[in-house]
């Protein structure tokens, strides 16, 4: 993004973590999928969530923001097996569903995070007609309301989906304090 952004002479202070997700091998694979799997969002340390099979071999599990900090550049592809050993410790908290403990798949991504660890969805500073979304984590989809506001922004400067807690210019991101 920052990338993107320093033709504008805009540079946000994000951090890219690597981060790892875990698959279970579901023995009952239609019971996963998202009309019969909950959402799940474990609040303790480490912060875990769980998400229901969407094409892949089971449903997801994983840690929000424990990976460490790296570049596109640096980021590997290596399996971590103190990750998997973490998504094998949640499991027996996890909905029964989710399939058997040693049946697991182990990936990585690229989670990305401003310092509140919101959403960016404004125009670009000093721009009258560029517009800017920046989510968590990278690659995440789009909501129809922050498609409609990123027009409404290069279009007209304006939109009523813009948000003071989205801003490219709140003090989480300009005040590196």
């Amino acid at each position: 993004m920052n990338e993107v952004l320093a033709p504008f002479g805009v540079r946000l202070p994000l951090r890219i973590l690597q981060e790892r997700v875990t698959y279970f091998d579901a023995a009952d694979a239609p019971s996963v999928r998202s009309r019969g799997f909950p959402v799940w969002i474990w609040h303790s340390d480490p912060h875990m969530y769980g998400l229901p099979s969407f094409g892949q071999p089971g449903p997801k599990v994983a840690i929000h923001g424990g990976g460490r900090e790296v570049t596109p550049e640096t980021r590997t592809f290596e399996p971590d097996l103190g990750y998997a050993a973490a998504g094998r410790r949640v499991h027996p908290r996890a909905p029964s569903r989710c399939g058997r403990p040693d049946r697991i798949e182990v990936r990585t991504c690229l989670y990305t995070l401003t310092p509140d660890q919101d959403f960016v969805l404004d125009l670009v500073p000093g721009t009258s007609n560029v517009s800017l979304r920046w989510a968590r984590p990278t690659g995440s989809s789009s909501r129809a309301p922050f498609g409609r506001a990123l027009v409404d922004l290069a279009l007209d400067g304006d939109s009523e989906w813009r948000l003071p807690r989205f801003a490219a210019d709140r003090p989480a991101l300009t005040e590196p304090a």
